[in-house]
């Protein structure tokens, strides 16, 4: 069975929060492009992408935090206690166009 982006991207969700907020914006960019966001959410996505350059987000027990940026993280948005899959690496990484 042929599955769409968004139904790829809602099977990569590694955290047990609910979907929502600026890193599910991201994945649902990544699925869609700029066409498949709000303005609201290309804003978003746009302070995510800015403080990116020297943050990564990680989970933590309490929700997520933003860390400083290590060479490890190359250019992905997350921080995950594992190394990320190749279609992990695909979605989680900055986009080649931004909003």
């Amino acid at each position: 069975m042929h599955k769409t982006p968004r139904e790829i991207i809602h099977e990569m969700w590694p955290f047990p929060e609910p979907k929502q907020g600026p890193l599910w914006d991201h994945l649902q960019y990544a699925a869609s492009g700029p066409n498949g966001i709000t303005d609201e959410q290309r804003q978003t996505l746009r302070d995510l992408y800015a403080q990116a350059e020297t943050v990564v987000i990680a989970h933590v027990p309490d929700g997520f935090v933003r860390l400083p940026r290590e060479p490890r993280d190359a250019d992905y948005l997350v921080r995950l206690n594992r190394e990320l899959t190749d279609e992990e690496q695909l979605v989680w990484g900055m986009p080649p166009v931004l909003p």
